[in-house]
């Protein structure tokens, strides 16, 4: 572990799931405030458990030879606006958009 290489992404990954998050008040804003069932959010976690899987056969397939820096630098990219979309529901402008709380 003496290698930076390897103890580098290591500590971000650590520290970004170190990290706290708002899943559980979300998680009651979801159930109490937009009265989504319990039905949709199981369909939520299943969508969830199947990207994870695509997401390794993914980087097993495409991304093995690519830099680790490189993948970590896009994800970090990517996650922003994807955890932004949360706010769509928080704030209700998904129905300003038409996009209903349930889909």
């Amino acid at each position: 572990v003496k290698r930076k290489s390897v103890w580098l992404p290591a500590l971000f990954i650590f520290l970004w799931q170190a990290t706290p998050t708002s899943e559980s008040a979300f998680f009651y804003f979801l159930t109490n405030e937009i009265k989504v069932q319990p039905e949709f959010l199981g369909r939520i976690r299943l969508g969830s458990g199947i990207a994870s899987l695509v997401g390794v056969w993914v980087f097993q397939t495409f991304l093995k030879d690519v830099r680790i820096s490189s993948i970590m630098f896009w994800i970090s990219i990517l996650s922003v606006p994807l955890g932004l979309t949360q706010l769509l529901l928080i704030f209700h402008w998904n129905r300003q958009l038409g996009i209903p709380d349930e889909i």
